[in-house]
């Protein structure tokens, strides 16, 4: 399912997250390591997790 649709948000600001001087991983398109999946978006992610559970 695609994050807009998903509920789920990728933060793909491409900065470097680090912290006194201790160099972090770069946030990306999709997965990475900083940020892993995004964030959610909750009302999106609750419709989603809904539509989901209707199929199974």
């Amino acid at each position: 399912m695609p994050h807009n649709v998903s509920g789920l948000v990728d933060v793909d600001d491409h900065t470097n997250h680090s912290y006194k001087g201790v160099t972090g991983y770069t946030t990306v398109n999709g997965y990475d390591m900083a940020t892993g999946v995004g964030t959610v978006d909750a009302t999106r992610f609750v419709r989603a997790l809904a539509r989901t559970s209707r199929h199974h």
